[in-house]
């Protein structure tokens, strides 16, 4: 009797301290998938505001950029064969921001072939709204889908909305309007390369 319970309780500890190494590991990739995708951010919202033509003469940036989308694709799809943790909503995060870098790069078609794929990983992830948005030509238009969006999704991107609303207004003459989308961006708290770089 004393044996089976020695071994019950080895074979517990055993289990436990699995558990927790799995926990532990899910955390650690989950909080390294949210510092690549900030990182990736923070490199293409400078390239975004200074505008297509701008960005493309920033050869080294751009190229840094799609470099490091490429090594996070390889990454991502490493990670799912190797465990069940791999994430869609973390490959539709990187394949929204790769379709917004094609858009800088002026590869029209392939930002929309993105964005589909983005769409169908995961559906509604504020990257790819964003880049839904960009690729609507008519500014008008764009602002609908911006004041839709900025109904329908609560506080999910409200200052991504906010700065999409304001870059719309600019391109529309109405600067006032985009000075208070703006002022409503940055006070929603989002990341100061947006704040320094808008």
């Amino acid at each position: 009797m004393k044996y089976i319970l020695f071994l019950s309780l080895i074979i517990f500890s055993a289990c436990s301290s699995v558990q927790v190494e799995t926990a532990g590991k899910t955390d650690m990739e989950i909080d390294q998938k949210r510092i690549n995708l900030e990182k990736l951010e923070t490199m293409i919202i400078p390239l975004e505001a200074a505008g297509g033509n701008e960005a493309r003469k920033q050869e080294t940036e751009m190229a840094s950029v799609r470099k490091m989308i490429d090594e996070l694709f390889i990454g991502a799809a490493e990670v799912s064969e190797q465990t069940e943790h791999g994430s869609s909503d973390y490959l539709g995060k990187i394949t929204a921001w790769s379709g917004r870098l094609a858009i800088l790069e002026g590869r029209y078609s392939e930002a929309i072939r993105l964005y589909r794929q983005s769409q169908a990983l995961s559906s509604g992830n504020v990257p790819a709204v964003i880049l839904g948005i960009r690729l609507e030509g008519d500014p008008g238009m764009r602002l609908r889908l911006i004041e839709k969006e900025l109904e329908t999704s609560g506080q999910k991107g409200f200052g991504e909305l906010h700065i999409e609303k304001g870059r719309t207004l600019l391109e529309m003459g109405r600067y006032l309007d985009a000075a208070q989308a703006f002022d409503a961006a940055f006070a929603s708290g989002l990341a100061d390369v947006y704040r320094e770089n808008y």
